[in-house]
């Protein structure tokens, strides 16, 4: 299971606004968490990032694949 390491919540009275900033959050990383919630003048959204931990496994994992004979 991977580890959440930051969690944000985007929510504004307009969709359009919502949406610019989630495709923002996207583009540097953040992953949608949860379904959007909205009622008749708001909408919100849950992002958050995870730790980057399948990097430093697969980094290990070559490293000792490289020192074993």
């Amino acid at each position: 299971m991977r580890k959440i390491v930051d969690y944000k919540l985007i929510s504004s009275e307009s969709s359009d606004h919502v949406e610019k900033f989630i495709r923002s959050y996207l583009s540097d990383g953040w992953e949608l968490f949860g379904a959007p919630s909205c009622s008749i003048d708001f909408y919100c959204l849950a992002l958050v990032k995870y730790a980057e931990e399948a990097a430093s496994h697969s980094s290990e994992a070559l490293s000792s694949s490289l020192s074993e004979p």
